[in-house]
């Protein structure tokens, strides 16, 4: 890479992320300013760290407060506690130290008692739900799993069984529904406690993606929508999950695209596909990857060997062996020199070169080392 200029400036990402800020956009801005303490490391700045520094704490507490503050009157004290002590590394404001205190008090933890037998405690090991059962879960917004010996209950924060309902396995909760499992069967409880759907299928999507979520029979898959009905008939070979108000789904060993209504938009043509993002779709025919929109025009030709998604209007393509970048008129705008590449965030893409990163922008230029808290920028684990 030495025969690349690199560009690294600091004031340009600390300028974009004051933009963001101001605009009350905290996401846009700590993205930025994380960029920006990057560069400020490269370029051996460190007087300039303390300001950034002082936007970036506070962009995350802006971004996560409303949020957390929605997760403590729920009462999911253990989601809320774990945002909190997220925002405690960059800073202690009173408005963290409150919600800290709170949220220890009152979030419950699996503890063994020296009988054996699994209880819950607080934050400073204090007994709120008494050791009196086999096994336990960690709590999920408001509801864990207990093991009774043999089978599982639903217990609430005070230690209540939350279902008279009694399952095989408990696969977890989001928005509200608890996954369970009863004789190799899945079913969802809703937060009233009830079981959500009057049939038990083979598996139930956990997400619910613009009011529908996945089923599968046994046999072949279909959609239910919020109140537990069938709303598009189980009979494809594959579907996917909603995005941009359509779904990719596979009958007869070829993929097409639906509404939420079950209409076909697309006809059953691919032999694979992405989900739509910023109005496209990537496609595969005969080992090649391209893009269509959802009028089906082809706009740039299955030539790819692999691809991204789009994002911020640039996508990664692989060709021969290497990755560059594409616009949505198929023209290159990185060319392919890498050995991977990283979809751009604001502006910011990276790629990799012999297990090394670099951030590099839309004109193709690498900005600097991205080693350097790469997985950070990227939401990596």
């Amino acid at each position: 890479m030495k025969d690349v200029k690199i560009t690294w400036d600091y004031q340009h990402f600390k300028k974009q992320g004051l933009e963001y800020y101001h605009k009350k956009k905290y996401k846009e801005a700590i993205r930025y300013f994380k960029l920006a303490v990057t560069a400020l490391g490269w370029q051996e700045a460190p007087r300039e760290f303390p300001d950034i520094h002082k936007y970036l704490s506070r962009s995350i507490r802006l971004r996560d407060a409303p949020e957390i503050d929605i997760l403590i009157k729920k009462q999911h004290y253990e989601e809320a506690l774990e945002r909190l002590e997220k925002l405690e590394k960059f800073s202690l404001t009173p408005w963290i130290t409150k919600r800290l205190k709170e949220c220890r008090k009152h979030a419950l933890y699996p503890f063994q008692h020296p009988s054996g037998y699994m209880g819950y405690m607080n934050y400073y090991g204090e007994e709120m739900i008494p050791a009196n059962v086999v096994d336990v879960e960690e709590f999920e917004e408001g509801r864990a799993a207990v093991n009774l010996g043999g089978y599982y209950e639903l217990i609430d924060r005070s230690g209540k069984v939350f279902t008279n309902e009694k399952f095989d396995m408990v696969h977890g909760t989001v928005d509200g529904f608890t996954t369970v499992e009863k004789s190799k069967k899945f079913n969802l409880i809703n937060p009233e406690g009830k079981l959500h759907i009057k049939k038990w299928y083979d598996f139930v999507s956990p997400f619910c993606k613009e009011q529908l979520r996945c089923v599968h029979d046994g046999k072949k898959w279909g959609y239910l929508n919020n109140k537990g009905e069938i709303e598009i008939p189980i009979e494809y070979e594959t579907v996917r999950a909603f995005s941009e108000e359509l779904a990719a789904v596979e009958k007869d060993g070829k993929f097409g695209f639906i509404n939420g209504l079950g209409e076909v938009i697309i006809p059953f043509q691919y032999e694979s596909t992405s989900g739509f993002s910023e109005g496209v779709v990537a496609i595969q025919k005969n080992g090649k990857w391209g893009f269509i929109d959802i009028s089906t025009k082809i706009g740039i030709p299955p030539i790819f060997d692999d691809v991204c998604d789009f994002s911020d209007g640039i996508c990664g393509v692989k060709k021969n062996g290497k990755w560059g970048a594409i616009n949505k008129k198929g023209t290159v705008i990185i060319p392919f020199l890498y050995d991977y590449y990283f979809p751009y965030v604001n502006g910011i893409a990276a790629v990799e070169v012999a297990e090394n990163y670099y951030f590099i922008n839309k004109r193709g230029v690498l900005l600097g080392d991205a080693n350097y808290c790469f997985k950070e920028i990227f939401n990596l684990s």
